[in-house]
């Protein structure tokens, strides 16, 4: 009887799952991006122009909904080299995704938890908005606007240039 119940039980979850998938939408996208930006000098980097460059991915839960990572370095424009410090996330997203089967324009939003390391760790969080504009199935142009908050106080706000692809 035991076996029984189990393998009813296994059969209705592998159907809820398979009826639950689409042949034509992915389940996660990476992206790669470089941001110019401007920090407020409340945080690791000097008031002025800034970049801040990486990478990261997320898979979608349930419809628009999405749970990413991401990992980068930022630093100041003028002395990147020497002053640049890491960046890890971990991010909460909605994609408004369009009823058509391939959309050309895909906006969305995020917000998460944002880790500041070099000599010392600090944390943080971000919030941030954009847009995917998709050249075919699997390639997208990223634009976004975020802003990291450093320690509650120190702001990084970048204007992310990128690709996504899935």
């Amino acid at each position: 009887m035991k076996t029984l119940i189990s393998t009813a039980l296994l059969l209705i979850a592998l159907s809820l799952s398979a009826s639950a998938q689409t042949s034509d939408r992915s389940r996660g996208q990476g992206y790669l991006f470089f941001a110019p930006g401007l920090a407020d000098g409340n945080s690791r980097i000097p008031s002025g122009a800034s970049i801040h460059i990486g990478g990261g991915g997320e898979g979608f839960v349930y419809k628009g909904f999405g749970v990413g990572v991401e990992i980068g370095a930022a630093g100041p424009l003028s002395d990147f080299s020497n002053h640049y410090f890491g960046m890890g996330s971990v991010n909460l997203s909605y994609h408004f995704l369009p009823s058509a089967t391939e959309p050309k324009l895909e906006p969305f939003v995020n917000l998460g938890y944002t880790l500041f390391f070099r000599a010392g760790v600090t944390h943080g969080g971000h919030a941030g908005f954009g847009l995917n504009r998709w050249l075919n199935k699997n390639i997208a142009l990223r634009f976004e606007i975020r802003d990291d908050v450093e320690g509650g106080h120190g702001h990084l706000v970048g204007f992310r240039i990128g690709v996504t692809l899935r």
